[in-house]
């Protein structure tokens, strides 16, 4: 949000008496407002996904069960192989979690 912008509207919420000392704590550390450390966090919380990114981590996921699928089939004799391969798929899906964070 730009400095100039006006703030021209109310949120009320309510949070448990926990969760507010947490956010005054938060906020005095930051050096801010509650209402700018509440702004501030809100922005980037849950990413919104596309369908399409769900339906490629959807993907991914399965490929994943999958390779597990044929490992315990196979009583382990691509061992090497499939521990290699669910190990690149679970750093790209990690890398993707890191993306969608962003």
């Amino acid at each position: 949000m730009a400095d100039d912008e006006l703030l021209d509207s109310i949120l009320v919420m309510r949070v448990r008496g926990s969760k507010k000392l947490r956010i005054k704590i938060d906020a005095e550390k930051a050096g801010v407002s509650m209402s700018e450390l509440v702004r501030r966090k809100c922005v980037n919380v849950q990413p919104i996904l596309s369908d399409t990114d769900k339906e490629r981590i959807d993907e991914l996921k399965r490929i994943g069960g999958r390779l597990k699928y044929l490992h315990d089939e196979s009583n382990g004799s691509y061992s090497q192989d499939m521990a290699d391969g669910l190990s690149e798929l679970r750093a790209f899906l990690s890398k993707l979690r890191d993306l969608i964070k962003e």
